[in-house]
C-alpha cells in the first residue's frame, strides 16, 4: 500500500460580493384562500412524514462565481486557448443500481485490513471525503489527454480534516478490501466545521464523465436544467407542489398579505388548476409561462432575496419539502417512495453540476492561495446538501498538488483549500 500525505492547509476568503439563496424555514403549509398543503401532498404522497431539519442554504450562485460559468463571459472576451482534460463527478441517480459502486463520495472507504486511518498533525482522525477509481480517470475522448502520473487501476482516497491526506491502494488490495468504520476517536464532523451531525458525509456514489474544461466552470455537458421554471416543472404534479410552497412563503414573508390579494388570488387559481390534472399529466409549457410572467414582473419589484426565488421558482424549495417528507432521502429505498410525478425532478436535481470534479483549472486565483499557483487543481469538491458537505460560509474545497510530483505519482505535497464566503 502507498501511503501519503499532505499536511498545509489555506482557508481562503472570497471576498467580493457574492449572491446568496437562503431557502426560508419549511412548516406546516398555510395555503393562501382556502387551498391547503395536504390537498397536494395527500394526492400525490399520502401520509405524511415528519422530518425536522431545517433546509440548508443554498450556495449556487457562490459556487458558480467560484468556479465561473463560460456562459456568464462578455461576448468578446477571449476564451483561454489551453483546454484541460477534467472528469464531473457526477452523483448516480437513485434509481440506477449502487451495489458494485467503485467511485463514491461520503460513507465509508473500502480498504485492506491492514489500512491505518489517517489522522491530522492533531491526532485525531480526519474524515473519509471520497474515493475515487483511477480507471474511471480515463483517457479524455476528444484529446486523447490522461492525467500524467495517475495510475490506470486502484484507487485514490481523500481525507480532510484542518489538512488533507491522500491514500492510494492498488487493483489487487482493492479487490482483497472491505469497508471499516472510523476509530472510536474520530471527532464529529461538526468539529472540522461542517454542519453535518455524526462522523461520517452521506454515501454516494460517482460516475466520472470526462469534458474540456477551459476556464473551471460548469461542464457543457451540464447544462443548468432549473434556469428556469420551463425547464424543470414539467408535469402538473410539479406545478402543484411547486405553487402550494410559493403560496405558503409567499403568505408567510410578505409583511401584509393583503396588500397582494390580487397577485395570491391568482397564485391560488393555478394552484387549484393544477391539482384538478393528473399529476404525471405533461404541463403546456406557454400555460406555464403565460402563468410565471405577473410572478416575475411582481419579483421584480420586491427587495427581499426569498421573495425574488419564490416567485421565480425554487427548485431548491422543492427538493427540501420532499426531503421533509421522506426521510431526508438518505437511500435508494426512501426514494423509491417518491410518486412517479416527482422522479424525473429528483433524477435532475441529484445530477446537476455540484462543483465535484477531478482535474480540469483550479477556481481563479484571486480565490486561491498565491502558493498554489504553480500547483496543479487535482480535485474540487462543492458544498453539498446531498453529500453534507456543508458549512455556514463554505463554498468548496479544492486539493492541490506540485506539478511536478503529481506527474511522478507523488502526492505527498498536497494542499487543502477551503473556500468561504467572507
Amino acid at each position: 500500500m502507498l501511503t501519503v500525505s499532505g499536511v498545509r492547509l489555506f482557508r481562503v476568503m472570497i471576498s467580493k460580493p457574492i449572491a446568496q439563496t437562503k431557502p426560508s424555514c419549511l412548516r406546516q403549509s398555510r395555503f393562501h384562500r382556502g387551498i391547503r398543503d395536504r390537498e397536494v401532498f395527500m394526492r400525490l404522497f399520502g401520509r405524511k412524514n415528519k422530518r425536522s431539519d431545517e433546509p440548508r442554504p443554498d450556495k449556487d450562485d457562490a459556487l458558480d462565481r467560484l468556479w465561473e460559468n463560460d456562459a456568464a463571459r462578455e461576448p468578446d472576451e477571449e476564451m483561454p486557448t489551453h483546454q484541460l482534460a477534467a472528469w464531473s463527478l457526477v452523483l448516480r441517480s437513485p434509481y440506477s443500481a449502487w451495489r458494485g459502486a467503485t467511485s463514491w463520495l461520503g460513507g465509508r472507504p473500502v480498504v485492506p485490513i491492514e489500512f491505518e486511518w489517517p489522522r491530522g498533525e492533531d491526532g485525531r482522525p480526519l474524515a473519509f471525503l471520497g474515493q475515487i477509481n483511477f480507471s474511471h480517470i480515463g483517457w479524455e475522448p476528444t484529446t486523447g489527454a490522461r492525467p500524467a502520473g495517475i495510475p490506470e487501476s486502484g484507487a485514490l482516497l481523500f481525507f480532510i480534516g484542518e489538512t488533507v491526506q491522500l491514500r492510494v491502494i492498488s487493483r489487487r488490495e482493492f479487490s482483497q478490501s472491505g469497508p471499516i468504520v472510523p476509530p472510536e476517536d474520530h471527532p464529529e464532523l461538526a468539529d472540522y466545521g461542517f454542519e453535518t451531525q455524526g462522523k461520517s458525509f452521506r454515501y454516494w456514489p460517482v460516475d466520472p464523465e470526462a469534458y474540456l474544461d477551459p476556464a473551471g466552470g460548469r461542464p457543457a455537458f451540464m447544462p443548468d436544467r432549473f434556469a428556469r421554471p420551463e425547464d424543470w416543472i414539467t408535469n402538473w404534479g410539479l406545478a402543484a407542489v411547486e405553487a402550494g410552497i410559493a403560496i405558503e412563503g409567499l403568505t408567510r414573508e410578505l409583511k401584509s398579505a393583503e396588500d397582494y390579494r390580487q397577485e395570491l388570488s391568482a397564485l391560488s387559481a393555478w394552484a387549484q388548476r393544477a391539482i384538478s390534472e393528473p399529476p404525471n399529466a405533461p404541463i403546456n409549457v406557454d400555460e406555464l409561462t403565460a402563468a410565471f410572467k405577473p410572478r416575475q414582473d411582481l419579483a421584480a419589484r420586491m427587495e427581499k432575496e426569498e421573495v425574488r426565488r419564490l416567485l421565480t421558482g425554487a427548485p431548491e424549495q422543492v427538493w427540501h419539502r420532499l426531503e421533509l417528507k421522506f426521510n431526508g432521502l438518505n437511500s435508494p429505498p426512501d426514494f423509491a417512495d417518491v410518486p412517479d410525478a416527482l422522479r424525473g425532478f429528483v433524477e435532475a436535481w441529484v445530477a446537476r453540476w455540484r462543483g465535484h470534479r477531478m482535474f480540469g483549472s483550479g477556481p481563479p486565483a484571486e480565490y486561491c492561495a498565491p502558493e498554489v499557483s504553480d500547483m496543479t487543481c487535482l480535485a474540487a469538491f462543492g458544498a453539498d446538501d446531498v453529500i453534507e458537505t456543508v458549512g455556514e460560509t463554505l463554498v468548496g474545497l479544492s486539493v492541490w498538488c506540485p506539478r511536478e510530483e503529481l506527474a511522478n505519482g507523488d502526492f505527498s505535497g498536497a494542499v487543502l483549500l477551503h473556500h468561504h464566503l467572507a
